[in-house]
């Protein structure tokens, strides 16, 4: 059995590893955006972007992506 998105009810498959309840996502519900996925340059200085704004990394359809403490399951998460 999969676990279910705590917020919508579909299939989870994002967890939030540091906490032990309320911590499954759908990839839609998931929280985005951190400043764990700001890019930075070799010095350790954030990047911005011609308009001022930091720049982000970004998954594969131009979306923030969640805090690098959730794990993805493409699968969905088994309870």
């Amino acid at each position: 059995m999969k676990e279910k998105c705590i917020k919508c009810g579909g299939l989870a498959t994002w967890i939030y590893m540091p906490s032990d309840s309320n911590r499954s996502y759908c990839d839609v519900c998931v929280p985005r955006g951190c400043s764990c996925n700001l890019e930075c340059d070799e010095d350790g200085n954030f990047i911005f972007d011609k308009s001022g704004e930091l720049v982000q990394y970004l998954d594969d359809q131009g979306r923030e992506l969640p805090c690098c403490e959730y794990d993805f399951f493409e699968e969905g998460i088994d309870e």
